[in-house]
């Protein structure tokens, strides 16, 4: 018998609602899915609010979860639309929001309690002071780091009450989580705002020869997940919003089978999860960031996409298509890749033709013809990336109705009448005429179980308090019954009437604490002319020590970067009650963020019973366009920094990088890769250093020297999207 009884969470992306539902019947204990605005994966098929709603109502009813991704940057004019969605989620319930924005956060804390926050990883919580900041700003979850080790992760999770959730099977980035920039660099498409073009799996050519330098093989930790179970890891994650339903339940029902098993079990358990992992189409699978020695194991610079299972030679073509001999069997809807040179190509079958008769399958060793117009390069082979996604389910009938509302309920019952009072709609009166009971009187039990049944559109019983019953009273079962149904009827109008002003009221008061800029001190304070102490941005657990001896050794009078939410928790430990200032790569894109950090000064602080050091000012967002930093000038609570000229690192990682020094693409671009002492990471570095003007409402610190030929305005005229 296995001694681990802890039930831990297999969490699966969900894309779509269908393949929402499709994986939770495949085994998931929740989904994660996105809306159409802030979602990470925007190119995913997303869901609206009416079908979160129903997933949300079908995941209640079969005792799963359902988590809304909310995981991107948003800039100061996106807050009040951004609010207005959390608030419309938080009326649907679902069990948490993912969230990166620390503005994001402080808005759902401040304003939105009932929804409880679970930390993206984009906000690159990865060592136990990361994990006390978290705590501060009211996580309930920390989604780590994924470029930790086994021992990292270890380490953490015995130092913090907080749950974790760690990437286990699934694509990686490259990067280290929230601090990509390469697709904003090179086209606008920021990745922390979920429109990554995914540059990072180009060609690039390196003094030695060409590769794809940066393309991550995919993480597969199913030989190790048992173990990371038993380490107190509260949720799994399954990456991959994009992929289709049928590859996202293969995957899912892989590691189910292998958490589950007993232990006498578990040999044959992941002899059968690894045969289903075989028929995914995906790149080459390793271990992820297990042990150091992985780093460098993690790259696959000879292929940028998934590697396939191959099914077949080219063996005729023509223009109208080609003819496969076949080594596995293939069925219409099956996506094919082709590799011809440094281009790659990928469709799905259509239909498949054998000896002249149209078939929607093939079987081994038949030879069939795909119609495909340009046909497909002779003597090619091809490989099964997707598999055929099956016909969606008819929708259970959990999920074909909205989630309802959970009101609770006060009643009291006299001869005259009943009165319920249903917490945040109001209170509903019916009058009665009620008998003195010559046996069996109306008992508070009989009025719980008659008022917990609804079949209002909108909101059900939650709580149920029975105040009082004015002496035995008859109570006829018909008349609880009509009375019960009245209520219901009414508590639904009722409640469908207060949403508008309810929304209306948490948008003005939203709005007003934006607007106010008299929350603390924001004159004077800049210190222009200070360059900042910078401690590492990425610090591992075992160099934190280290960091907070470097910070206690500073003279008085130094200001401090701010450039990471573990460096309060660092100031803390360090004795450091000194000015600091919220830098790169710690985003701040709106008046909320900038107000949360100084609030995880202060809590922090307050936590460890110290004085909190001061914020005196936040740097801008390096993605944000000139007109985005104005408008964050024109509301933070603190100066705003407009982002100094720096050479900014692109993408920062612990992948052991196949080449160094110079490297190019194949669109001209020139770029170093270089080991950075401080942090031990490699950084892919551009040629021309980001040198953005100085917007209105802001400072900027100058740099000592400055070539102005080689320098770019990033995103300053261009608007991020």
């Amino acid at each position: 018998m296995d001694i681990y009884t802890k039930k831990v969470e297999l969490l699966a992306p969900g894309g779509s609602f269908g393949g929402s539902v499709l994986a939770l019947e495949s085994g998931a204990d929740a989904v994660y899915v996105g809306l159409k605005r802030f979602s990470a994966r925007a190119r995913a098929e997303n869901l609206s609010l009416e079908e979160l709603s129903r997933l949300v109502n079908h995941a209640r009813a079969t005792g799963k979860k359902v988590y809304v991704a909310f995981n991107t940057l948003v800039k100061e004019s996106e807050i009040l639309e951004a609010a207005s969605i959390l608030f419309d989620v938080a009326e649907i319930g679902p069990d948490a929001a993912i969230v990166q924005d620390l503005g994001v956060v402080r808005i759902l804390r401040e304003f939105l309690p009932e929804l409880p926050i679970h930390a993206s990883t984009q906000m690159g919580i990865h060592n136990s002071a990361g994990m006390k900041a978290a705590e501060a700003l009211g996580i309930k979850r920390v989604i780590l780091e994924r470029q930790l080790t086994f021992q990292e992760i270890a380490s953490i999770a015995r130092k913090t009450d907080l749950e974790l959730e760690i990437f286990a099977h699934g694509a990686l980035c490259c990067s280290l989580s929230g601090v990509c920039l390469i697709s904003s660099w090179l086209g606008g498409r920021s990745g922390n705002r979920g429109r990554c073009a995914q540059p990072c799996r180009r060609r690039f050519h390196g003094p030695s020869g060409n590769g794809f330098f940066f393309s991550m093989k995919d993480m597969a930790t199913i030989k190790d997940i048992r173990a990371y179970r038993d380490m107190g890891i509260a949720s799994f994650k399954i990456e991959g919003r994009l992929k289709d339903p049928a590859h996202i339940a293969n995957v899912v029902s892989a590691y189910r089978s292998v958490l589950d098993a007993e232990d006498k079990e578990v040999e044959g358990a992941m002899a059968e999860a690894r045969n289903a992992l075989s028929r995914v189409g995906a790149r080459r699978f390793m271990p992820g960031f297990r042990s150091k020695t992985e780093f460098k194991n993690v790259i696959d610079p000879a292929k940028p996409g998934g590697h396939g299972i191959p099914v077949g030679k080219v063996v005729s073509s023509s223009e109208k298509g080609f003819t496969l001999s076949l080594s596995r069997k293939i069925h219409s809807g099956d996506v094919l890749r082709f590799r011809h040179g440094d281009e790659e190509t990928v469709f799905a079958i259509g239909l498949v033709i054998v000896d002249g008769e149209k078939r929607r399958k093939a079987q081994k060793g038949e030879k069939c013809f795909i119609p495909r117009e340009g046909g497909a390069p002779r003597g090619a082979i091809a490989h099964k990336i997707g598999e055929t996604t099956p016909e969606p389910p008819a929708p259970p009938h959990s999920a074909r109705r909205r989630a309802r509302r959970k009101v609770d309920l006060t009643i009291r019952l006299s001869a005259e009448g009943i009165k319920v009072s249903a917490d945040g709609v109001g209170e509903w009166t019916s009058e009665l005429s009620l008998a003195v009971a010559e046996k069996n009187p109306v008992s508070p039990d009989t009025l719980k179980n008659a008022f917990s049944t609804s079949n209002a559109e909108r909101v059900q019983a939650g709580t149920i308090a029975v105040e009082y019953i004015s002496g035995r009273l008859f109570m006829p079962a018909s008349v609880l019954k009509a009375a019960r149904r009245s209520f219901w009827e009414w508590c639904d109008l009722k409640y469908a009437e207060t949403a508008k002003s309810r929304k209306t009221s948490f948008l003005e008061r939203l709005g007003k604490a934006v607007a106010n800029r008299d929350e603390g001190d924001a004159s004077g304070a800049s210190r222009s002319g200070d360059k900042p102490f910078e401690p590492p941005f990425f610090i591992p657990e075992s160099e934190l020590e280290k960091a907070i001896g470097q910070i206690a050794d500073l003279p008085e009078g130094t200001l401090v970067a701010l450039n990471s939410t573990h460096v309060p928790a660092l100031l803390i430990e360090a004795g450091f009650e000194g000015d600091v200032a919220a830098t790169f790569p710690l985003p701040v894109c709106n008046s909320m963020a900038a107000r949360e950090i100084r609030g995880l000064l202060e809590k922090t602080a307050l936590n460890a019973g110290k004085r909190p050091s001061r914020l005196v000012s936040v740097e801008a967002w390096v993605e944000l366009e000139g007109s985005a930093i104005e408008r964050l000038a024109e509301r933070s609570p603190v100066q705003v920094e407009t982002p100094p000229r720096r050479e900014l690192p692109l993408l920062a990682t612990r992948a052991e990088i196949p080449v160094e020094g110079k490297i190019t693409d194949d669109r001209g671009g020139e770029y170093r890769i270089e080991k950075d002492r401080k942090t031990g990471l490699t950084l892919l570095l551009p040629k021309k250093e980001m040198d953005i003007p100085e917007a209105a409402g802001t400072f900027k610190r100058r740099a000592d020297s400055a070539d102005e030929t080689n320098a770019s305005r990033f995103n300053y005229d261009r608007e991020l999207i």
